[in-house]
């Protein structure tokens, strides 16, 4: 279980933004601490976590397994859930329940706007 202050937040410089779930400068649980990375308007998006293994991860009744680091796109079915929901599940090979509180919603939608709208 991840503690109750984790939450998703977002940041973007010069061009690129990461999206982050957990604690933002000092994760206590590396293996566990979840990022998105993309470029602006590239409707792509980098999922990464501590652990090189694959996993599968689950938002909004879709899944699909992922490689650490590996780029897919904005819309995939399980970044719509994420992005719809602020949740995400995540089997690595033990289950991570990644769920956003109200703040960390909003910085999601903001994160995904940023990858996917042309007028940014």
């Amino acid at each position: 279980m991840l503690p109750d202050e984790f939450d998703w937040t977002w940041s973007a410089s010069n061009g690129s933004a990461e999206l982050r779930f957990g604690e933002a400068e000092y994760p206590r649980f590396p293996d566990v601490y979840f990022t998105l990375k993309c470029r602006r308007n590239s409707n792509q998006v980098a999922p990464s976590w501590g652990a090189q293994r694959p996993a599968t991860l689950i938002s909004n009744g879709q899944s699909a397994e992922f490689t650490s680091g590996s780029s897919v796109a904005a819309d995939h079915p399980v970044m719509a859930g994420l992005r719809a929901t602020g949740t995400l599940t995540a089997m690595m090979p033990y289950r991570v329940d990644i769920v956003g509180k109200s703040p960390g919603r909003v910085a999601v939608k903001a994160f995904f706007q940023f990858c996917t709208n042309p007028s940014n």
